[in-house]
């Protein structure tokens, strides 16, 4: 039997995307997590960003806005077709995928500020997990696509 040597390792495969995405701030988090109006925000609770790889676990992203560790929010994942969608427009869009997730981790990535925000989804369900196999699968085919030109 094999024993646990307490690492935290990844449990899913990722799948490098780049597909537009919304983080809300969860209710019982928005007394502490507010990003300044100064900043390149949707609203005070909302944040845009790129996803940059996806799994049935959970999801990179990348975005302007630090996010805490172990914060709690609502994920919304957009079709590719809506790439250059405003952040206020996004808000009107129905979502190919929108689940609750919990940070993991948050990196400074470069300087501008960029960060790089691993998410996890929170209990995820079978139906999330057909969704993942789903939206994986169509941006690897449109990617193709475009690659062939």
């Amino acid at each position: 039997m094999a024993q646990s040597t307490g690492l935290t390792v990844r449990l899913h495969e990722r799948e490098r995307i780049s597909l537009p995405v919304q983080f809300t701030v969860a209710e019982e988090h928005r007394t502490q997590v507010r990003f300044a109006t100064t900043s390149n925000v949707t609203n005070r609770q909302t944040i845009t960003g790129i996803a940059i790889d996806l799994s049935r676990g959970g999801l990179g992203i990348e975005c302007g806005q630090f996010l805490p560790r172990l914060c709690e929010g609502k994920i919304r994942i957009f079709d590719a077709s809506f790439s250059d969608a405003t952040p206020e427009a996004l808000l009107q869009i129905e979502p190919a995928i929108e689940f609750r997730v919990k940070v993991r981790r948050t990196i400074l990535a470069d300087h501008e500020p960029t960060y790089t925000i691993g998410l996890a989804f929170v209990n995820p369900t079978d139906d999330l997990r057909t969704k993942v196999d789903v939206l994986c699968e169509s941006f690897i085919a449109s990617d193709q696509e475009g690659g062939d030109e």
